[in-house]
């Protein structure tokens, strides 16, 4: 029986998951420490609970929200009856502050909602513009760390009573069925439901994802199916839901520092290789000690090379649809972002050698072109 090969796709059941040995610096741990942290059933729950914590702040109902940025995010605003404005994005992916400001003029917004985009603090640019404008009580800012788990370590207590919202899917970064993370002024009103079937369907999914990778004869259709269903299912709940045991022991089993500097190496050795091929936009400067989601790259045919990728076992996202509100009102860059660009994963199940084998099916793709 010889182990199948493949890079990328959902997480499969790990090992070290299985033995429940409690460790010092889990994750869970890291983040239970913040001050007002509370976990939910996803990313886009944990930001249902935030926009509910605000609007027992505010009547304003007006949000400013990146141009670049997934559908989840924007919806829980637009189902709670928000007005959703945004903002353009420059070739690093910081806010353009002359138009936040603009924004912020024109439309007086209770919320900027912002982003720190693949391991990156991506707001620095604006910061200083941030904690000015949230010295009114009524001025709320909320940063998405989805791309950027490892900020949660730097959460910042603002002014006095004053909270800086931070939000983010876990599941995204780690093998379990669902898991959001937020921190709050006050403990949210979780809806009771029992538990989801989705839930069931994406834990055998992962199961048998992990045995069909150790050789064993497992229907990869039928994987990718019941993850499909349990996808589907998620993508239609926006209530304000707690994460399940599963994923809670799941949090409290996994290494912090091991999800990170595996992350972190792999990440950095692809930034540094991708800079030989003239025909990739490699626009993505890391910061050196960041660990993103995913590394980003710009490729004109993105279609033809993820197809590519694909039979080589490597298996790389778009990130995102435009979502339907955003329309077309998007800069060259920004288009650019939702046409053109794919995520290579650099995760913590993969090695150098790992990474070394992605490069290498990139240097033959454009040598056989």
């Amino acid at each position: 029986m010889s182990k199948r090969y493949e890079i990328g796709s959902f997480y499969e059941k790990e090992k070290l998951v299985e033995d429940i040995d409690i460790k010092k610096d889990c994750i869970y741990d890291k983040i239970i420490q913040k001050d007002k942290c509370c976990f939910f059933e996803s990313g886009r729950s944990a930001i249902s609970a935030v926009i509910e914590d605000i609007e027992k702040q505010t009547n304003n109902k007006v949000c400013l929200i990146p141009s670049y940025i997934c559908d989840t995010v924007v919806k829980p605003f637009v189902i709670k009856g928000w007005k959703v404005y945004f903002y353009q994005l420059n070739d690093k992916l910081e806010p353009i502050e002359s138009e936040v400001i603009d924004l912020v003029r024109k439309y007086d917004p209770s919320v900027i909602f912002t982003v720190l985009y693949y391991g990156n603090d991506s707001i620095i640019n604006i910061r200083k513009l941030l904690k000015e404008w949230e010295d009114n009580k009524e001025h709320f800012c909320v940063e998405d760390l989805t791309q950027s788990i490892f900020y949660f370590e730097k959460l910042e207590m603002g002014y006095v009573d004053k909270m800086k919202y931070q939000v983010a899917s876990l599941r995204k970064w780690l093998p379990i069925p669902d898991g959001g993370v937020a921190n709050l002024y006050n403990e949210p009103k979780y809806i009771e439901k029992e538990k989801p079937e989705y839930e069931s369907y994406q834990l055998l999914a992962q199961s048998m994802k992990a045995e069909y990778l150790k050789g064993e004869n497992i229907s990869k259709d039928k994987f990718l199916k019941l993850h499909k269903i349990a996808e589907d299912a998620l993508d239609d709940r926006y209530e304000i839901l707690p994460m399940n045991n599963e994923s809670i022991k799941v949090l409290k089993n996994i290494d912090w520092e091991k999800i990170y500097t595996r992350r972190n190496e792999n990440a950095i050795y692809l930034q540094e290789e991708l800079e030989l091929f003239s025909e990739i936009d490699n626009f993505w400067k890391l910061d050196k000690k960041s660990a993103p989601l995913y590394m980003p790259i710009i490729i004109e045919d993105r279609d033809a090379f993820q197809e590519y990728m694909k039979r080589q076992n490597i298996f790389l996202p778009v990130l995102w649809p435009v979502p339907e509100q955003v329309g077309d009102a998007l800069n060259e860059f920004v288009d650019r972002l939702y046409n053109k660009m794919l995520a290579i994963p650099c995760d913590h199940r993969y090695t150098k050698k790992d990474m070394e084998y992605i490069i290498d099916k990139i240097r033959i793709y454009f040598e056989n072109m």
